[in-house]
């Protein structure tokens, strides 16, 4: 397979993944509400709001994955910027994601 077609499968492949993730987070928000005993009792196609969120929580996984192999595949992209020494948009998306995990990691859960 060329260099170009496997990136675009990476491609589609993480747009696919990015519609299941926003699909089944839909799903269990205004769907499979948690309302009436927790949720009990509803389902779709046969699955449960916990089961929907195990299928959610692992196509994020994969979609974090393919982000990682889609920016090595670009990796030539990234030298460039750094290259040209403007690296503001680098640490710009840097400092989103490390700001974005310590915003959901660190922050303590409350009762």
């Amino acid at each position: 397979m060329k260099k170009k077609d496997f990136r675009v499968s990476v491609d589609v492949s993480m747009f696919i993944l990015i519609c299941v993730v926003f699909a089944t987070g839909l799903l269990m928000h205004y769907r499979l509400v948690p309302g009436y005993q927790g949720g009990r009792g509803l389902k779709f196609l046969e699955l449960n709001r916990h089961e929907w969120g195990g299928i959610n929580l692992w196509a994020a996984y994969g979609l974090v994955a393919l982000v990682c192999l889609h920016l090595g595949l670009n990796a030539a992209f990234l030298k460039n910027v750094i290259a040209r020494r403007k690296v503001w948009p680098l640490l710009l998306l840097a400092s989103a994601a490390i700001g974005i995990l310590y915003f959901f990691l660190a922050i303590p859960i409350s009762h």
